[in-house]
């Protein structure tokens, strides 16, 4: 992954999977809530049953109310049904002999409401009375320690699904912190150098950009490839400037040769001229001819000075010497 598009890809990877483990982990939490409060739902149906049987039973033993015995020994055969039915609940929650000695209590405790139904016992509640109130506190108790237990993890569990959005927020702010640093450091940043870069070569400079990367991804590659072309063009604006000297000197060595050519011209005329007339030409006219030979010869003079200055680099410094 040494490219910049193949770290973006396996961040988005990552992204991706730790947004799936999220969400399976915010299913299972919200799974395990609805389940776990249905079992709470019928822990409270246990616990009211056994209260409900508890309310019967203290009217059967103060009053000797056999319709309230009737009534305690449904609810106790609605205890029994739920407890067979949350035993591996129970099991998994207190362990196997907290649930052996529940079960037992209750049995015991219907059973002795089932023997105050018999005919032969009708007369003999208080002797048993004790025990069934011992066995019916017992129950009781044990219930609401199970649906205070059940509600404390129902509890926990909401605790850790509260945190999740939390902990999928600094996972985030982590990734984006990641992704900021791989764009600011491997974009941004030789992006910037290039500019700068682009605006030294606008001013002639084509010094290559000094960057630190890999050679390997994206941008290390367009930079390569940059100052490639900035070479190309260092070279290519070598070559003009040659080029344009080398019109400018055509140019110029046109000029001169226009330029000295016309007195040339000049003083062939006049030296012809002379040569084919010397014998009829007058004193003044040949003195004549002669100025102008030397007049033409000092204007090609002149020019010669002139370009013998403007070749020069340095003007001459004159300083007075004591002789």
């Amino acid at each position: 992954m040494q490219t910049i598009r193949g770290r973006i890809i396996a961040i988005f990877i990552v992204c991706m999977i730790f947004i799936c483990a999220l969400s399976a982990l915010y299913w299972w939490s919200v799974a395990t809530i609805r389940s776990r409060l249905h079992v709470s739902e019928q822990f409270e149906d246990l616990l009211n049953d056994i209260l409900e049987a508890r309310r019967y039973e203290k009217n059967f033993l103060f009053l000797r109310d056999y319709d309230s015995l009737k009534e305690n020994i449904y609810y106790l055969n609605q205890v029994d049904k739920l407890t067979q039915q949350l035993a591996q609940d129970i099991t998994r929650l207190f362990g196997k002999n907290a649930f052996k000695y529940f079960d037992d209590s209750v049995k015991n405790y219907q059973n002795i409401m089932l023997s105050f139904a018999q005919p032969e016992n009708r007369s003999s509640p208080d002797e048993k009375g004790e025990e069934v109130r011992r066995l019916g506190k017992i129950v009781a108790d044990f219930t609401n320690d199970l649906l205070m237990y059940k509600r404390k993890r129902i509890h926990d569990v909401l605790t850790v699904t509260l945190s999740l959005p939390f902990g999928f927020l600094g996972v985030s702010l982590l990734l984006l912190m990641v992704v900021t640093h791989l764009i600011s450091s491997k974009v941004l940043q030789p992006l910037a150098l290039m500019r700068q870069t682009t605006g030294k070569i606008a001013a002639g400079d084509f010094s290559p950009i000094e960057y630190e990367g890999n050679g390997e991804d994206e941008i290390s590659q367009l930079l390569a490839a940059f100052n490639r072309m900035a070479g190309e063009l260092e070279s290519r604006q070598e070559q003009l400037v040659q080029s344009r000297k080398i019109a400018a000197i055509g140019t110029f060595t046109a000029g001169i040769a226009h330029e000295l050519n016309n007195p040339i011209n000049n003083i062939y005329l006049t030296a012809e001229t002379l040569l084919e007339e010397y014998e009829d030409l007058s004193p003044p006219e040949g003195k004549e001819l002669v100025l102008d030979v030397l007049n033409q010869a000092e204007r090609a003079s002149e020019i010669v000075r002139n370009l013998l200055d403007f070749s020069r680099s340095e003007r001459p410094a004159y300083t007075a010497l004591n002789i």
